[in-house]
């Protein structure tokens, strides 16, 4: 197959993942519980770069024990605990997660994404003109 390899719980991680991806990444969603069949396609992969990326719950680690114990090389990537899911995790820092794993990110789309996030919260919005007011005054 070639490539890298995700293996997330259910589709919108894998949307939400590929929004800032820049690089083909092949998706396998667990649905929850990775069962036989699922198990047998990711042992089927392990000329791969296969990361295991789901929510830091009891669900996610039942997951990446399943995954570990069928695919030991596979790498384990987080999102912090007080975030629990991909699906609510800032895509700034799932966007840090994936670069230091050394995946290819849409940097613009991070940008884009916590731009329209600021403007439905003001507080947000002022954070986020001090942060690039900085930025201009930043010698280069």
């Amino acid at each position: 197959m070639g490539g890298k390899v995700i293996i997330v719980e259910g589709k919108t991680d894998a949307e939400r993942l590929k929004s800032i991806l820049a690089e083909p990444v092949t998706f396998v969603l667990t649905h929850g519980t990775p069962g036989p069949r699922t198990l047998e396609a990711i042992e089927a992969l392990r000329a791969d770069e296969v990361y295991v990326f789901v929510d830091a719950d009891f669900s996610g680690e039942r997951i990446r024990r399943a995954v570990a114990e069928a695919l030991p090389e596979a790498r384990h990537l987080f999102t912090r605990k007080m975030y629990r899911e991909i699906a609510t995790t800032p895509l700034v820092h799932l966007a840090e997660v994936l670069m230091r794993a050394h995946f290819a990110v849409d940097l613009k789309a991070v940008r884009r994404a916590v731009e329209a996030e600021a403007e439905a919260d003001p507080e947000l919005r002022q954070a986020l003109r001090r942060l690039y007011a900085r930025e201009r005054r930043k010698p280069r």
